[in-house]
């Protein structure tokens, strides 16, 4: 990609950014209102087949989560970008479960901090086998969705994810914690009330990939042909939108 060209997409990605992720305690992005809202006047981006219309998909990583028997087992997870929620994240499964995980760029930022304190601490050997390390580095807001099949993901709640780190066999594995959360969808299609504890586990170097698939610079690289697909696509109307300053 040229540099200009580069240069450009990201700094559409950012205004796009501005625009959507800012979060005040007055205007609060997670509210249950604001999610309700979207999910009447948006039915068609989060109901059926929501997931291969809206998701699009900017790298992949792995990672390793508990099975029944307590035991880490490795996983594949995909980083995202869902046009209806404006919002980056990622999608791993857990318990024979699809979990999509949503967060604002001021959460992406915190993780990257946050995986690059827990690398030094790793290396410093500074990591405490003491207390609740899962929750070390703060809690921050996320959007989660759930089901058990692609096609067919309704379930989502808003809650906050945690992130520290814990032992496993004698290693230190960064986790992300998401605790239950309600689910708001009023026709329960998915079959649950709620969703359950999630806890993934991240080497260093999962870690630090996770964290770089979040990062702006290869959010706005991987989205390129979709700001480029055609002149009438979503993307063309909010690079449009943003231009014109009609947000």
């Amino acid at each position: 990609m040229k540099t200009g060209k580069k240069f450009f997409i990201l700094f559409i990605f950012s205004a796009f950014n501005a625009v959507f992720y800012a979060q005040t305690s007055e205007n609060d992005i997670f509210s249950d209102k604001k999610f309700t809202e979207q999910k009447e006047t948006k039915a068609k981006a989060l109901g059926f087949f929501s997931r291969k219309n809206f998701n699009y998909e900017c790298g992949t990583f792995s990672y390793y989560a508990p099975n029944q028997f307590f035991k880490l087992e490795p996983g594949e997870g995909t980083a995202c970008f869902n046009s209806s929620l404006k919002m980056a994240g990622f999608k791993a499964n857990y318990y024979h479960q699809i979990y999509y995980i949503f967060i604002n760029e001021a959460t992406r930022k915190k993780l990257k901090s946050n995986v690059e304190q827990y690398i030094e601490e790793f290396d410093a050997r500074q990591l405490s086998k003491k207390g609740k390390t899962y929750k070390k580095y703060g809690e921050e807001p996320a959007r989660i969705e759930w089901g058990t099949i692609p096609s067919m993901i309704d379930a989502y709640g808003n809650g906050k994810i945690q992130f520290g780190y814990r032992f496993y066999d004698n290693s230190p594995y960064f986790t992300i914690t998401v605790w239950p959360v309600k689910n708001l969808e009023s026709r329960k299609a998915a079959g649950s009330e709620k969703s359950i504890k999630i806890q993934y586990f991240y080497t260093k170097k999962q870690a630090e990939l996770l964290a770089e698939l979040l990062s702006n610079e290869n959010l706005a690289e991987k989205l390129e042909p979709y700001f480029e697909s055609n002149e009438n696509s979503e993307y063309k109307k909010m690079n449009t939108q943003i231009e014109s300053d009609e947000y």
